[in-house]
């Protein structure tokens, strides 16, 4: 298991590598997979409102 400074500090890392935006989730928990995907049906409804256009 991680500790919080731990997780924090590679979802940082991750972030600034990246230059996007990093959700920490856990499979175990549960913790952060509302939130990323309340971000994914974002995306999928943007993505459907191009290929209407």
């Amino acid at each position: 298991a991680m500790t919080e400074e731990d997780i924090e500090t590679k979802r940082a890392a991750l972030a600034k590598a990246s230059r996007k935006t990093v959700y920490v989730i856990s499979g175990v928990s549960g913790q952060g997979v509302q939130p990323l995907l309340h971000e994914l049906m974002k995306l999928v409804e943007k993505q459907t409102a191009r290929e209407a256009a």
